[in-house]
């Protein structure tokens, strides 16, 4: 009897979730990203759910170079004609980029592709512009845009210094 609980526990340990979105970017722009949200079952005592295991971000019309990191992607823009990313942790546990303060970790592309920066301030205020919480369970549309995303990362439950890069953040950990 266990061992058919644990098989059945098992299947299905991971999908990835793939969709298109529409990013406007601060000067006005619309660009479209391919997004891939990489998922594994989390499972404590009889009880699972998805978790992220990482996420890839592909702008297209641009160098097909990827983004892929297990943190959650909230703002995309271009600044100094340079692609900027800027993300948060998506477990108090992460061994790469533990509990940062402020809570988020910024990438550039650069020649090389994304590499991690020191986080600009410039950025404070700003509202995120990339979809915040994928439905994981049900999947994404094909495309997703902005209007749409901008009316699902406002609802209820996703913490406000996601919503709103802030200098405070509330230490979720």
């Amino acid at each position: 009897m266990m061992v058919i609980l644990a098989a059945a526990m098992m299947m299905g340990c991971s999908k990835k979730i793939d969709f298109h979105e529409e990013v406007l970017l601060s000067d006005g722009t619309k660009i479209k990203i391919n997004r891939f949200d990489h998922l594994r079952r989390a499972c404590e005592s009889f009880s699972c759910d998805w978790a992220l295991d990482f996420s890839e971000i592909q702008i297209e019309g641009a160098r097909y170079v990827s983004w892929k990191k297990r943190l959650i992607p909230l703002l995309l823009d271009k600044y100094r004609d340079r692609y900027f990313l800027i993300t948060t942790i998506s477990s108090c546990r992460d061994k790469e980029f533990g509990n940062p303060k402020p809570a988020y970790i910024q990438f550039e592309l650069t020649e090389s592709g994304w590499i991690k920066s020191e986080f600009n301030p410039i950025f404070y205020g700003r509202t995120a512009n990339l979809l915040i919480a994928p439905d994981w369970d049900a999947g994404e549309v094909r495309m997703i845009d902005v209007p749409t995303k901008e009316s699902r990362n406002k609802m209820a439950g996703v913490p406000k210094f996601l919503k709103t890069l802030s200098p405070v953040t509330i230490n979720n950990c």
